[in-house]
């Protein structure tokens, strides 16, 4: 009935495949890194501050506030500039594998040029296999059967299945770990004299990379729950009991899904992981419906 299933696992499809994972990876190793360069060593410079001054021969509430500020510019213009490159470059080795997958024609006008072939082969050679988390067989088995244009839908919704409340769940994370922080910082702050200029050497200013961060992570992920709501939304329009949805409709569908990956706020992989399982089920389980 259609050939997903076959195009899915060429040679040069697995390798786009491993290409995407390993260029999200590196995108998500500098958020891993952001992450543990803004709380834990927040956490840690603020503990330093219950030794002594004079046990340690510098001002440490001044070297954690310097420190602070510089990470909160780090974070804004570099961490963020090359997080959001290698999405963007994931999104688009993604969207060239759908399109050869579903046979259909690539979008120069949205999505722009094709990404290197170079670009391909250098993230695919770096690529290390995730045991349980296979390349092959990327879509559903429940599709075998199911017209072309019923097949790329529910291919397409499948992208979405994972989304909303992983990142619900990180969002609240997130919030959880911050606010720990915060209270840590005021708590240890009180043990010393507190003053407008103490308050703002030894807390605000420490703070400001995880405040920064934790705003960050609250807004994007709101915004992309918002929009898998609203995607979820025009999928369902999409679908015609009495007629197959067209090619034309496919490819706008794909282009808001290009559009979503590349500006969705990454998920560490520490965190997904705990989740795979269940959210694998899930997958199959909706596309056995839609076969229904």
């Amino acid at each position: 009935m259609n050939n997903i299933l076959i195009n899915q696992n060429k040679k040069e499809n697995i390798q786009r495949l491993a290409a995407q994972r390993q260029l999200y990876k590196t995108a998500k190793n500098i958020l891993v890194l952001q992450i543990i360069l803004t709380v834990p060593v927040t956490i840690f410079f603020s503990l330093l501050k219950l030794i002594p001054e004079t046990a340690v021969g510098f001002n440490i509430a001044a070297f954690a506030a310097v420190y602070g500020i510089l990470l909160a510019l780090i974070d804004l213009f570099v961490f963020n500039h090359f997080i959001n490159l290698h999405r963007t470059d994931a999104a688009k080795v993604q969207e060239l594998f759908d399109c050869d997958v579903y046979e259909m024609d690539w979008n120069n006008v949205f999505v722009g040029k094709k990404p290197q072939q170079e670009t391909v082969n250098t993230f695919a050679r770096k690529y290390v296999d995730v045991p349980g988390s296979p390349l092959s067989d990327w879509y559903p088995i429940e599709i075998a059967q199911m017209p072309r244009e019923m097949a790329i839908l529910t291919c397409q919704k499948t992208n979405l299945y994972y989304d909303s409340s992983l990142r619900k769940k990180y969002k609240n994370l997130s919030i959880l770990t911050a606010s720990i922080t915060f209270v840590l910082l005021l708590l240890i702050s009180l043990s010393t004299h507190i003053t407008l200029q103490s308050f703002i050497v030894q807390i605000l200013a420490p703070f400001l990379p995880v405040f920064i961060l934790t705003s960050k992570i609250i807004i994007d992920h709101s915004k992309a729950i918002k929009s898998a709501s609203e995607f979820h939304q025009s999928l369902d329009s999409v679908v015609d009991p009495h007629n197959l949805p067209s090619i034309d409709r496919l490819r706008a569908v794909q282009d808001k899904i290009y559009c979503h990956r590349k500006d969705s706020p990454l998920i560490p992989d520490f965190f997904y992981d705990k989740k795979r399982a269940n959210l694998e089920t899930e997958m199959h389980e909706n596309a056995s419906v839609k076969k229904d």
